[in-house]
C-alpha cells in the first residue's frame, strides 16, 4: 500500500485507517530497527495483562482487537499450528513496508504459556497465496514456568443472557 492509498483509505475506512496507522507507521517509528523483536515481547505483554484461558476467548479476543480469524489447524503433543486470516490480514499483506506478525506471535505464545505453565514461542509464516499467516507454537514440556494463570479473562457467550 502506498501513500496515496493509505490516505484514501483515511476517508473511506477510519476504523482500518487507524489500525493500518498504528501497526505499519507509528510502531517502526518508535522501535526503529527492532521492530520485529519488541512487537513480539510487546504481544507477550499484552497476553500478561489479558490472559485468557480457552480457546474461544483467544479467539474472541483476536476479532475484537481487529488483529484477524483465528483458527486452530493442528495439535501434538508439543506443537500448536494455527492460521490467521479475515480481511485485516489480506489488508495487511498488501502492504510492501507490513512489519509483520509478531505481536500476535508473542500474544499467542504467551497466551498458550500460562495456560500450560510450559516455556512456549512462537514463530509464523506467510501464505500469501492463501492470504494467511500460519503460526506455530512450540511449548518444551521439559521447562515449566512460574506464571501459570487461573484467574483467565473471560469473554460473555453472546447466546446468553443474564
Amino acid at each position: 500500500m502506498n501513500w496515496e492509498q493509505l490516505q484514501q483509505q483515511l476517508v473511506k475506512d477510519p476504523t482500518a485507517f487507524q489500525n493500518e496507522f498504528s501497526r505499519e507507521i507509528v510502531l517502526p517509528l518508535l522501535l526503529g530497527q527492532d521492530t520485529a523483536d519488541l512487537t513480539y515481547w510487546l504481544g507477550k505483554e499484552i497476553a500478561r495483562r489479558f490472559p485468557l484461558g480457552t480457546w474461544s476467548d483467544l479467539q474472541q479476543f483476536f476479532t475484537v482487537v481487529n488483529w484477524g480469524r483465528l483458527e486452530l489447524t493442528q495439535q501434538k503433543k508439543a506443537t500448536t499450528t494455527l492460521k490467521l486470516t479475515g480481511a485485516i490480514v489480506e489488508q495487511r499483506l498488501a502492504n510492501p513496508k507490513n512489519t509483520g506478525f509478531n505481536l500476535e506471535g508473542g500474544f499467542l505464545a504467551q497466551s498458550l504459556q500460562q495456560q500450560l505453565g510450559f516455556l512456549t514461542e512462537a514463530a509464523y509464516e506467510v501464505d500469501k497465496r492463501h492470504q494467511q499467516i500460519n503460526f506455530t507454537l512450540k511449548t518444551d514440556p521439559h521447562d515449566p514456568t512460574d506464571d501459570k494463570v487461573t484467574d483467565f479473562l473471560k469473554f460473555q457467550d453472546p447466546t446468553t443472557t443474564e
